[in-house]
């Protein structure tokens, strides 16, 4: 039986909790409620263009990337190296170079 003292105890080191009203799965801090929130809405999850793993967070994203699909980021800066040897100085041009990205274009030097 608990008495008034271990209660006053147990109140005294009571951890505050953020629970999200979804689910109701709780968190030690605000940012951690809001980072879950996310997962939540669909609309601003960011995927992984290997796989079909979606993220709340740009880093967690990255470091997904960088651990589960680190061959295939090899064979795609390995690919676009050789594009770049195979296209350029054509016919003695100058040729200009698209990203694989963001389809920006830049000249050659």
């Amino acid at each position: 039986m608990a008495t008034e003292t271990d209660n006053t105890v147990q109140n005294q080191f009571k951890i505050d909790t953020f629970s999200c009203d979804i689910c109701k799965q709780s968190f030690a801090s605000k940012q951690t409620l809001f980072n879950h929130m996310r997962t939540h809405n669909i609309d601003i999850l960011l995927s992984c263009k290997y796989c079909d793993n979606y993220f709340t967070e740009k880093r967690k994203v990255e470091s997904h990337t960088n651990k589960i699909h680190k061959k295939d980021i090899e064979r795609e800066e390995e690919s676009y190296r050789v594009k770049l040897v195979n296209d350029g100085g054509k016919n003695g041009q100058k040729q200009s170079f698209s990203c694989n990205e963001c389809d920006a274009s830049f000249p050659s030097t």
